[in-house]
This record gives C-alpha cells, structure tokens and sequence, in this order.
C-alpha cells in the first residue's frame, strides 16, 4: 500500500466518524439523538424522534459513510481487493467508534450496507430485501436490521468473492449482531418499540 492508499484507508475511517444522526436530529428538531429515544445516533432512532424525513436522510447519509470510501478506493486501485475491505471497514469501525463522539457511535447496519453495496452489490439486494421483509413482517426496524445483518454473511459467501471480502462479512455480521444484543432481549419480551 502506497501513500495514497494509506491516506483512503485513514480518510475512510474519518468519512465513518460523521455523526450524520445528531448533525441531522439537532438541525431539524433541536435535539441531541444520543439523549432521545434509545440514544442510539443511527437512523431508526432519528425515524421515530425527529420523523420519518430525517430518518431517511440519516440512513442515506449512514450508508454513504460506507458506499464512498470504497468506490474510491477502486476506483483508484481497481485491483486491490485487500484495500477496498480495508476501507470497508474502516469506515463501520469509525461509524461504531467515532471520534468525535468520544469512540462512540451507531449500531453500523446502514455504513455496512454501504459498503458492501459497493463492495458486492449483487449480494446486498437480497439482503435488503431480506431486511425489507423483516421490517414488515415485524413493525420492528430492528428485527429487520437484526435478520439481514444474520443472512449478509451467508449471502456474500454464496458468490465467491475474495476471501478477504468472506472474512469482512463475517466479521462485520458479528459485530453488528452483538451491538443488537439489548434489541434482541427487548425484542424476547416484547418491548421493542413498533417502528
């Protein structure tokens, strides 16, 4: 890896750290996210605090956090498969740990379908149908959230990408899911808010 490349990977983590959730939830409403509702800084959160407009802006926002580092990244080095996953994750990683949230942050669903919509686009259009169905099938975006993060692993590994794309997924699934462990015990017992 070159400069340059060097400089995508460390850019890709910043381009993650944009708190797009409470940037958009104080311009609209005049509210800190992160004291509202869950507090969780992601785009379910601003959908039911601040209303369906803002929801939607801070999920496009979220997952262009994660789409734009990569489409750079290839297509710059358009044969380096390990720095597109670098930036890939990178840029969840600064979703979940911002700095400029005290290394806090969001839950990472929409910044990692960003960048796997970038990284293997023909394996996340299930998976945002898998994700569509379980949020109305459920009410519940979290249940949505929480059965296409579980099925995207299952679903990049069917295409047979480069291994590192493989072991990204994976690990990204896992991290994703345990950051949902509270929504799943609410979900258990049936306090989970409808979306």
């Amino acid at each position: 890896m070159d400069i340059l490349g060097a400089l995508l990977a460390v850019a890709s983590y910043f381009s993650g750290c944009v708190p797009a959730a409470v940037i958009i939830a104080r311009r609209v409403k005049g509210i800190d996210i992160r004291h509202a509702g869950s507090g969780n800084p992601g785009a379910a959160n601003v959908y039911r605090m601040v209303g369906p407009g803002a929801g939607y802006a801070t999920l496009a926002a979220d997952a262009l956090k994660g789409y734009l580092p990569v489409f750079l990244a290839q297509a710059i080095f358009p044969e380096s498969t390990g720095l597109h996953c670098i930036c890939a994750g990178l840029a969840v990683t600064g979703h979940l740990h911002s700095v400029f949230q005290g290394f806090h942050g969001g839950k990472g669903v929409a910044t990692a379908a960003g960048a796997f919509a970038a990284l293997i686009p023909q394996a996340m259009f299930p998976t945002v149908l898998i994700f569509i169905a379980g949020v109305g099938l459920s009410g519940h975006i979290s249940l949505g959230s929480i059965v296409g993060t579980a099925a995207m692993p299952f679903l990049v590994s069917a295409m047979h990408p480069p291994w590192p794309m493989t072991v990204l997924a994976w690990i990204t699934a896992a991290v994703i899911l345990f950051k949902h462990i509270p929504n799943i015990r609410h979900l258990m017992r049936k306090e989970e808010p409808d979306e």
